[in-house]
């Protein structure tokens, strides 16, 4: 929780910042799409249970995407926010049947999750390429469709406020245009997930 707010501070103040710096260093705003693999692992199955054994994994593996828009706030230092769709995780476990609500037999459940966030981003310039880490929160949102044998369909929704951290690289093509490739990792308490991208942005 330290790290968290840690980290949740420090974005905030490089938001003020690039609110605040003179134009002269503020300048060089940008906006991109990616497109990538999300991945989720280490899945608890405690939001889906019904106080019955559950045993089973997940599939996390499915196509997103994002579109973010930052600004340089100083030569080695941006302000970044995304909104990204994760796609959807599918999740299968046996219940013994002890619960309250399954009956013995196989449970299924499908996740569909979109995040919100906002980040401060380490950037290293060397010639036409740029290497960066970057650290932030993001909020997220996730719905889900739960399925068990009697053939009944439960929907529940969650949602929170995680710390996001990752790193990558871009390529300036030409002019204003760059590509860009990145390794990024939200962790909540149900599940950590991954989403390796790659996108193309354009600074203005």
């Amino acid at each position: 929780m330290g790290w968290f707010r840690l980290s949740a501070t420090g974005v905030v103040a490089v938001l003020t910042l690039s609110l605040c710096a003179p134009s002269a260093q503020a300048k060089g705003f940008y906006f991109g799409a990616s497109l990538g693999q999300s991945d989720a692992k280490d899945l608890d199955l405690g939001p889906i249970a019904d106080g019955s054994v559950l045993t089973g994994g997940t599939d996390g593996t499915d196509t997103g995407w994002k579109i973010l828009g930052g600004v340089k706030v100083f030569r080695f230092l941006n302000a970044e926010f995304d909104y990204r769709d994760y796609g959807q995780s599918s999740f299968s476990a046996t219940s013994d049947g002890s619960g309250t609500i399954y009956s013995a037999g196989a449970v299924e459940a499908s996740a569909d999750t979109t995040a919100f966030g906002v980040s401060a981003m380490i950037v290293v310039p060397a010639g036409r390429l740029t290497f960066f880490a970057k650290g932030g929160v993001a909020r997220w949102r996730a719905e889900t469709t739960i399925r068990h044998s009697m053939d009944n369909i439960a929907k529940r929704e969650s949602d929170g406020v995680d710390p996001i951290y990752g790193a990558g690289l871009a390529y300036k093509v030409k002019g204003s245009t760059g590509v860009r490739l990145e390794y990024e990792r939200i962790a909540t308490d149900a599940v950590d997930r991954d989403f390796v991208s790659a996108g193309v942005h354009f600074k203005f």
